[in-house]
């Protein structure tokens, strides 16, 4: 969706405003938001820019939210950065369909279940049987990692985590150096990520995000940390 340089100029407009009204250093409100400190003067400025260093880069929905919470923005800032209601509005809980913890409840309700259904059916008397049959159901939900065999993030974190950066970093057309500098780091610790030889810190993880403008679940939940 395109993002017009005036909304860009209004939400920086917004955000400064803020910044000012609670007499938050900008410091506090980067390591709160997750953002790097060049994000937040491009943002203030209105001049931040996608990969192709022509198209204007609405903040993604998360940094967003975290922006939100810091700074008190509003409903303003979700309709400057272009997004609907139904966008901004939709955070599902953990009793939601649509959540992660809720599937996963129901996935670990329906295993348990089904071992139950196990033991009242062969019994102490065969115990080999049982424990085969044990085996059977664990093998089926991939019990031993806790999340499905098709699940997209184990099959990321079997590639390397630092193979996942680098093709989102490839995907927004950056270099190292250039994804570096955005997040302010040092070329030599982005390779270091890549290639698995030092792991990002959450905090590190979430400016890299919001250089990438993806969410930040993208590269946490990759890395083994929690959203």
């Amino acid at each position: 969706m395109s993002f017009s340089p005036e909304n860009a100029k209004a939400l920086g407009r917004l955000v400064q405003s803020r910044i000012t009204e609670k007499g938050i250093k900008n410091k506090a409100v980067m390591q709160k938001a997750g953002i790097s400190r060049t994000y937040l003067a491009e943002l203030k400025r209105g001049e931040r820019y996608d990969s192709s260093h022509i198209q204007l880069a609405r903040p993604s929905l998360d940094v967003l939210r975290r922006l939100d919470t810091v700074l008190g923005l509003g409903e303003e800032a979700y309709k400057l950065a272009g997004y609907s209601r139904e966008e901004y509005s939709l955070e599902p809980s953990a009793s939601s369909p649509q959540s992660v913890e809720y599937q996963w409840n129901k996935l670990f309700e329906v295993y348990v279940g089904e071992l139950k259904q196990t033991f009242q059916s062969t019994g102490e008397s065969n115990r080999g049987q049982m424990l085969e049959d044990i085996s059977k159901v664990v093998k089926r939900y991939n019990l031993e990692a806790m999340v499905p065999a098709t699940d997209p993030v184990k099959q990321i974190s079997a590639a390397g985590f630092g193979k996942h950066l680098k093709q989102l970093r490839t995907n927004k057309g950056l270099t190292q150096a250039a994804l570096a500098q955005l997040a302010g780091l040092d070329t030599t610790t982005i390779s270091k990520f890549e290639n698995d030889k030092q792991k990002p810190r959450k905090a590190t993880l979430l400016a890299l995000a919001s250089c990438l403008d993806i969410d930040a679940s993208q590269l946490l939940e990759p890395a083994g940390y929690t959203v």
